[in-house]
């Protein structure tokens, strides 16, 4: 099925009803006095709102608005997102590792029975691609084997940055992956990839990582808990190899070259991950950045100019989103609404929506 909606953003409200206690009787207010929401089908934020008010920010939602506007009124105004079944395998396998992590990092040991159950219970629901699966159980026994003992920590953190002088309000939030009890002066950041070494360059992690710093003055360090997404072929003599014996080999090549999966192993110090510092990253910029943005992103709605931006259509890679601003219309099989209840979960800290 295919919901039809405008190709171009609307930015101004044409369905207000007024209300005695609120602007609107459709009018969900915002966390803090920032902009709120909507409770109106086919509507996520209240675009009026957006004009008087700053929205809540994420690092995702800022890098999202500098690629292409019209993208980020898609996400954060319309709540199309795409489907977690219509999402790339990377993704998915990316999803499902972030919850073993965190589930580990929350226990402080690792238990590979847990591990293999959540790869099961998550599988069906993400349509996750059969060898995929076996990829994800390999990396999980290999790490059993190798005696990874994580670190008890609280996991997915909320934490917030608000910066408040005239002309220059903003509210920006997210979630850390793992932070140590106790105090201590760093956090950890999960993430599983084909390409590990693009989280190895300060460029690529500066957005995500910088934000965090601005959350908390004690934070000095992150440790990028960085894995390889395994990726072993097929060879000729191998067409007929079974399921276990696919995950075997992969298991197999994990334990023989451990630093090439884990990104910072240290066999003779029994450390994992690559360590990255506060005074690496340029936080006063990202602060700047935060603050120009928000007060773009209310003058965009009052100068109605949510525009699109289509040299990022195909580059780096094609927008989930082109679809709709080829056709106009919402493909229900590729995207879904957000809920309401993800209109909750907004309102306390923003969803990275990244892996």
């Amino acid at each position: 099925m295919v919901m039809i909606m405008p190709i171009l953003p609307e930015t101004k409200c044409d369905r207000i009803v007024p209300s005695a206690s609120k602007p609107c009787v459709y009018y969900i207010p915002g966390e803090s006095g920032f902009a709120g929401f909507c409770s109106l089908p086919n509507q996520f934020r209240c675009i009026e709102a957006i004009k008087a008010k700053a929205p809540r920010l994420s690092h995702s939602s800022i890098n999202t608005w500098l690629r292409c506007r019209r993208r980020w009124y898609i996400e954060q105004i319309k709540g199309i997102v795409r489907r977690e079944t219509m999402m790339s395998s990377s993704l998915k396998m990316g999803t499902i590792w972030d919850r073993i992590k965190q589930d580990a990092f929350a226990r402080g040991s690792w238990d590979v029975y847990e591990g293999l159950e959540i790869i099961h219970d998550m599988a069906d629901a993400l349509a996750l691609d059969e060898k995929d699966g076996l990829k994800l159980r390999a990396l999980v026994r290999a790490l059993g084997t190798l005696e990874y003992s994580p670190e008890k920590c609280a996991t997915n953190v909320k934490a917030t940055y608000y910066y408040n002088k005239p002309l220059a309000e903003m509210f920006v939030s997210g979630k850390l992956d793992a932070v140590p009890l106790d105090n201590k002066p760093y956090f950890y950041e999960v993430k599983l990839s084909s390409r590990p070494d693009w989280y190895t360059e300060i460029t690529n992690i500066e957005s995500q990582v910088a934000t965090y710093f601005l959350f908390d003055e004690r934070f000095d360090f992150v440790v990028m808990d960085i894995t390889r997404i395994p990726d072993l072929r097929q060879t000729k003599n191998k067409t007929d190899e079974s399921d276990f014996g696919y995950e075997e080999r992969t298991y197999d090549d994990i334990l023989k070259r451990p630093s090439h999966y884990f990104i910072g192993w240290n066999k003779d110090k029994r450390r994992w991950g690559k360590p990255f510092y506060r005074r690496e990253f340029d936080l006063e910029d990202i602060a700047k950045r935060y603050r120009v943005v928000a007060g773009e992103i209310k003058q965009a709605f009052i100068d109605d100019a949510c525009y699109a931006n289509p040299t990022a259509c195909l580059t780096p890679f094609e927008c989930d989103y082109k679809p709709i601003c080829s056709t106009g219309g919402v493909s229900e099989i590729l995207f879904r609404e957000r809920t309401k209840d993800e209109i909750d979960e907004a309102n306390s800290a923003e969803s990275d929506g990244e892996a």
